[in-house]
């Protein structure tokens, strides 16, 4: 199944993210408010060697203000003029990072129940970019650390989605929910301890 990838804050491409990217590398056609940078912040994700959580927060809480929830200290913080804002952390924590702002947002995924869509009118989401050959146990523990974060300093609803494919978890109202828990959070030694529930 392929996912919905939403490039705040106008393109919605459907088609799994490393797909998309590359076809719109290759006729160089960047969506309106899509910087370039993002295309090519990673070569790996064009050969297909690229992993990508998103934490998808509804509301219009600022991107700018989530960025600095998400990495407090200000030399790993996502920089830039606009939407979205980028860190190339591969060295440090496993992963690059991109905090961007929505609007008419469109999810439709797997979750534990099926087919699952999701449509908040305004959002902020944070993607991590991993290479599928770094050390899996030690980057998707900083990404954890991350969103826990994130869920721990604000209030919004909220959902992880692995490769724009597959729900991790879901926040709706205040109530945490995990999926894929026997496929997924069992793989990750310290999945549960970082994400309780």
């Amino acid at each position: 199944m392929t996912g919905v990838v939403t490039w705040p804050p106008c393109a919605t491409i459907r088609r799994s993210p490393i797909t998309a990217l590359k076809e719109l590398k290759e006729l160089k056609v960047i969506p309106q408010g899509m910087s370039s940078h993002c295309l090519s912040i990673k070569e790996t994700t064009e050969a297909g060697m690229a992993i990508e959580y998103r934490l998808t927060l509804a509301g219009t809480t600022q991107f700018e203000g989530v960025a600095e929830r998400a990495l407090p200290d200000p030399g790993e913080r996502p920089v830039g003029t606009g939407s979205p804002l980028s860190v190339d952390l591969f060295r440090d924590l496993g992963f690059a990072v991109f905090v961007a702002t929505g609007r008419n947002g469109y999810l439709d995924v797997e979750s534990d129940e099926g087919p699952w869509e999701w449509e908040p009118d305004f959002y902020v989401s944070v993607t991590f970019r991993m290479d599928k050959e770094a050390d899996p146990q030690w980057k998707v523990a900083n990404m954890l650390t991350v969103v826990r974060r994130v869920l721990d300093t604000g209030s919004e609803d909220a959902v992880l989605v692995l490769n724009g494919d597959y729900v991790l978890l879901t926040r709706f109202g205040g109530e945490l929910v995990k999926h894929r828990r026997e496929g997924w959070w069992t793989s990750y030694a310290a999945a549960d301890s970082i994400i309780p529930g």
